[in-house]
């Protein structure tokens, strides 16, 4: 600030707290368009950052690539540049998030920082941005450290990082928003004084504090819709095929007996909670505030035990395994993805169907490889627990078969997403194998309400 404030005039504004250590006052670096905003009401000038003088000429080149847009995209970028360029834009997974980034950035005109949650979706990035004569790309990640004007960086490395990137970018993209808004992670929104925010994700935040606290590190939802809005026509159409999955006797009763043990530490946890509060499996409230109740006594261990290994149980029973190789009989010409629960069966799957797995302990040059042979046909098949799931670009695919999840509606539709991108009018087909009468069931029906809406 250009001159002395009263101590009194700055103890009003929300954002600013005093620090004795330098006997000044602070405030987020994320705050600065707002705090700017109180103080310039106040008469008072406010020193913004020259974002190190990155000039337009570093940022576009004359001969950047002209972004057509299609409707939704087009009334997505509308949507944030009215909320002052500021906010989250939900689209689809296979709807073009990225390429409605880059025309963002190319109407901001401005240095510009991507942050993303994997190596695999830095990569993707790269591959985009380096065919868009957009300028030269920086990358922070991977073994690399090299700041550009338009720069692209995991979220781990930003978050080392961002004491010195803070003041570099007054742009800053969040790839797979989702990530933020309920851990320590948050900081490197927090430390960044861009004051151009675009969040993208498939999968909206959750109702309540998460939200609110990606809303305010990024800005609220500009834009929204969902599969079905754009199914046939800018996405795959797909048929969701559900297979009933039926336990054997011998996993039944072995199933029954841990939902037992589990069921008897839910509702004594229950029986201390007001009725209109409970849930269908425990009652409202965190799974961190259960498993602290459940710990502190050796039945509550047990019962947390028992609830782990029914859901193993259910990962590859019996008759799952029947159904999936029926299944890649039937398909064994078309490009299939199968999704499991855990990197075991992955590994389990691999073995007895001689399919190439996709895990986080494959290198990336044989990722690319197997991805590669993929797409041109050399393989037909590829099975992976979580890798799959989030920014793994295989447009071949036209099967997904789903073995079971962890993560809930929001991992479904990421991974039903992997099979949508548009192929000149050729449908998919999604298979859900869902173990009847089981945990599984009421879970598949949260995620059909989720995919509907």
């Amino acid at each position: 600030m250009d001159q002395t404030v009263e101590s009194s005039a700055l103890s009003c504004i929300p954002e600013l707290r005093w620090d004795a250590r330098v006997s000044a006052y602070r405030a987020p670096a994320y705050r600065l368009a707002s705090l700017s905003n109180h103080l310039g009401k106040g008469g008072y000038q406010v020193a913004t950052p020259a974002f190190r003088e990155w000039k337009a000429s570093q940022v576009l080149t004359e001969s950047s690539k002209n972004f057509d847009l299609r409707p939704y995209q087009e009334a997505a970028l509308s949507g944030w540049e009215i909320a002052g360029r500021r906010g989250v834009v939900v689209l689809p997974t296979g709807a073009g998030k990225t390429h409605l980034a880059m025309a963002a950035i190319q109407r901001a005109q401005t240095s510009t920082l991507i942050l993303v949650p994997t190596r695999v979706l830095l990569e993707q990035w790269l591959k985009h941005l380096e065919g868009t004569c957009l300028g030269p790309i920086g990358i922070l990640g991977d073994g690399s450290r090299k700041v550009e004007a338009i720069t692209v960086s995991t979220f781990e490395s930003a978050y080392l990082n961002m004491s010195w990137l803070g003041d570099r970018f007054e742009f800053l993209i969040v790839d797979e928003v989702h990530h933020f808004g309920r851990g320590l992670r948050d900081e490197a929104l927090e430390m960044s004084m861009a004051q151009l925010r675009l969040g993208l994700t498939a999968t909206a935040p959750g109702e309540g504090t998460w939200r609110e606290r990606v809303e305010n590190l990024v800005g609220s939802i500009v834009y929204e819709i969902g599969i079905n809005a754009l199914r046939g026509e800018h996405l795959s159409d797909f048929q969701l095929i559900r297979v009933p999955i039926e336990l054997t006797p011998l996993e039944r009763a072995l199933y029954q007996a841990h939902m037992d043990c589990f069921s008897r530490v839910r509702d004594a946890w229950a029986a201390k909670l007001p009725r209109a509060l409970l849930t269908q499996t425990i009652p409202q409230g965190s799974w961190q505030q259960f498993v602290a109740y459940a710990s502190r006594s050796s039945a509550g261990k047990d019962g947390l035990r028992a609830w782990t290994l029914a859901q193993k149980l259910l990962v590859f029973t019996e008759n799952k395994r029947i159904a999936l190789q029926r299944i890649l009989k039937q398909h064994r010409c078309d490009r299939t993805l199968i999704f499991t629960a855990d990197t075991a069966t992955t590994y389990e799957i691999a073995r007895e169907h001689l399919i190439m797995p996709i895990t986080a302990e494959i290198g990336r040059q044989e990722r690319d490889q197997s991805t590669a042979w993929f797409c041109s046909g050399v393989i037909k098949a590829l099975v992976s627990c979580q890798v799959l799931n989030e920014g793994y670009d295989v447009p071949a695919a036209n099967v997904a078969v789903i073995l079971g999840g962890r993560r809930g509606a929001r991992e479904h539709v990421q991974r039903i997403g992997r099979v949508l991108r548009w192929k000149g009018g050729a449908s998919a087909r999604i298979y859900e194998l869902v173990c009847n009468r089981t945990i599984e069931s009421k879970q598949a029906k949260r995620r059909g309400a989720a995919l509907d809406s």
